[in-house]
């Protein structure tokens, strides 16, 4: 179950490798932010994003997954949130672990680092994932109440030195609830 979220993230990196010159460089971007009504975060995306959904079955139900992805030459710009189920019922920290795991397994990736981070003062994960193909994501994930809540951004190795990753990042935060 702690996978789910995870499918999704592969999705995102699978469709990074094709949007090579899709769209224009960052420097030309408008960013925006990002704050779905009801969840309780915000973050900056850099140009217009698109939006997916998707149920999954868990346990106890069903779980909706919602993506947004900003494609910018390269790389993708992505955040992800969902209810989670295991939420306040597991321990913060095995949820997120899981979430990291899931996220490595469903790429086929391997770890490269983590850190412990706080986002708005809650606990949460970065991390770097090196995948198929050349690709690396960077993400950092933070439980939200019972929310599970992700930026990620992911392309060649070298989003992870690129100014507008970090200013993606960086921008993950709480809103008002």
């Amino acid at each position: 179950m702690l996978q789910r979220c995870a499918v999704l993230i592969a999705f995102a990196l699978s469709a990074t490798g094709s949007a090579i010159a899709q769209t224009p460089a960052l420097a030309q971007a408008t960013w925006r932010a990002f704050a779905p009504e009801g969840v309780g975060y915000s973050i900056e995306m850099p140009g217009e994003w698109t939006l997916q959904s998707e149920e999954v079955r868990a346990r106890g139900g069903t779980m909706k997954i919602t993506v947004a992805t900003v494609r910018a030459g390269r790389n993708a710009y992505i955040t992800i949130h969902s209810r989670h189920p295991e939420a306040g019922v597991l321990p913060a920290a095995q949820v997120l672990d899981g979430a990291r795991d899931g996220a490595v397994a469903n790429v086929k990736g391997k770890l490269r680092k983590e850190d412990a981070i706080l986002v708005s003062d809650l606990p949460g994960r970065e991390f770097i994932i090196d995948a198929p193909n050349g690709l690396v994501a960077i993400s950092r994930i933070f439980l939200l109440d019972n929310k599970l809540v992700q930026a990620m951004a992911a392309g060649p190795v070298m989003v992870l030195a690129e100014p507008d990753t970090r200013r993606f990042l960086d921008s993950l935060k709480v809103a008002d609830r």
